[in-house]
């Protein structure tokens, strides 16, 4: 959408400067977001007992397997996968388990987003397409964020600690951020 009101200049399509406003707020309200769910909750950190055992439940899953299937299914796979992960977080918190409503909310607008993919719908002057668009990231990565924060605290991690996940690179790769933690996190375990 940047590179389309860039390339046809002021002139041309009538809009210049204004066109980067809504992308300018939604920048922002994605990183005010993001930054709000980087954090844990310290109250509710303190009540958890330590477990490195945990990722013993967690599936291995190979990087490239994972790119393939969310190539082949337009971006529904995330849903599953996070899914997947959340039920087996679930299990070691109880009190404080992540929300059923992420699934059917993330599967919808994927299913949405990859619909318009494939019919051709997204362009750079629907602005339709860029809602549901910026809402399918939105949600995938608040998801995302959910699990990271429950699994820095099953592991007791300290920012800059091996097992510590990172907030940058859980925003920009999720899904596959977070399985090649879990790999690491597993072949590390089976050594000791």
């Amino acid at each position: 959408m940047l590179i389309a009101y860039a390339s046809d200049g002021p002139d041309a399509s009538g809009v210049g400067f204004f066109a980067f406003i809504p992308l300018l707020t939604v920048g922002i309200l994605v990183f005010l977001l993001v930054r709000r769910m980087a954090k844990c909750d310290p109250e509710f950190y303190d009540t958890i007992e330590r477990n490195e055992n945990y990722i013993a439940e967690f599936p291995t899953q190979n990087l490239w397997g994972m790119i393939g299937l969310a190539s082949i299914t337009c971006g529904l796979y995330f849903p599953f996968w996070l899914r997947k992960h959340t039920k087996i977080v679930n299990k070691f918190f109880a009190q404080k388990s992540i929300g059923n409503w992420w699934f059917p909310a993330s599967l919808t607008v994927a299913a949405l987003c990859a619909g318009m993919v494939k019919s051709g719908i997204v362009t750079s002057d629907n602005p339709t397409a860029g809602l549901i668009s910026t809402l399918d990231i939105i949600l995938l990565a608040g998801w995302a964020f959910k699990i990271r924060n429950r699994m820095i605290i099953l592991l007791g991690a300290q920012k800059g600690d091996h097992e510590w996940y990172n907030a940058f690179w859980t925003l920009i790769f999720g899904a596959f951020y977070l399985q090649s933690k879990i790999n690491s996190r597993k072949k590390d375990y089976s050594k000791s």
